[in-house]
């Protein structure tokens, strides 16, 4: 997980300060997910059904400036004509 989106829960920086740790011990990607069971709902529809694209690329550009292993991102990403690379 990226981010729990609750206030005091684990944030962007705090997995982007695990990341390192986690490839050092052998992990061979990351996928950043920003919710919990209990917000998973949220950044998909924040404000209406339409919800916003590619909510989960900014964390996974937070685990790809931290480490040299490859990042999945998800959250809305869009049709290709919309998407880019982080």
């Amino acid at each position: 997980m990226s981010d729990e989106l609750i206030d005091g829960g684990w944030s962007p920086k705090d997995a982007g300060q695990l990341a390192p740790l986690l490839v050092a011990e052998g992990v061979e990607f990351l996928f950043a997910i920003p919710a919990t069971f209990e917000t998973l709902r949220l950044p998909a529809k924040p404000s209406g059904s339409t919800g916003r694209l590619r909510y989960g690329v900014g964390d996974a550009a937070v685990f790809k400036h931290a480490v040299d292993v490859p990042v999945v991102a998800n959250g809305r990403l869009g049709t290709p004509s919309t998407r880019s690379v982080c």
